[in-house]
């Protein structure tokens, strides 16, 4: 039986969403109440500086290496007060540019914990990292969250039209 950990925020608007894929889990694997860590801020307070993000790191590789844990889901959400206070490059709350910051987020999270994983050896854990969208009252994957989002030049941030004129050169 693989036994799972799930992260996501302390913010209550996201409860009835997690305690079902909770439940879900629970019937297919290992989640003890332990298991189950919701920071204030979720994610991003864990990976928003280096020192914070190499001590989350770690303490994924601890439960890795102590509980077990071999797999471990990973849930930011939209419209997030934390990141709206604590991150400029989160534009808005709730909009098109909020979820792609929170997909871009998502997918340098995965990256950095694949290379931490692929650096240090041993049995690589399972990472299911998926976007809760609060307003919508749902979780989706990365590759979803894409197609959610209209086509905006990541050079553009929030692609709205008044940025788009400065950034022409004809």
């Amino acid at each position: 039986m693989r036994k799972h950990a799930l992260m996501t925020c302390y913010d209550g608007r996201v409860d009835d969403i997690v305690n079902d894929l909770i439940a879900g889990i629970r019937n297919n694997g290992e989640l003890l109440g332990k298991s189950i860590y919701r920071p204030a801020g979720g994610i991003h307070v864990l990976l928003g500086k280096s020192e914070c993000r190499k001590a989350f790191y770690e303490m994924l590789t601890a439960l890795r290496d102590i509980a077990g844990i071999d797999v471990f889901h990973l849930f930011p959400h939209t419209n997030c007060r934390y990141c709206g206070l604590n991150f400029s490059e989160k534009l808005g709350n709730g909009t098109r540019s909020d979820l792609r910051f929170h997909v871009q987020s998502a997918e340098r999270m995965l990256l950095g914990l694949n290379h931490h994983f692929d650096r240090i050896g041993g049995a690589k854990p399972a990472f299911d990292v998926r976007i809760i969208l609060t307003t919508d009252q749902r979780i989706v994957t990365i590759e979803e969250a894409q197609q959610l989002l209209p086509d905006i030049p990541a050079d553009r941030e929030h692609g709205h039209t008044c940025c788009l004129s400065a950034c022409r050169t004809d």
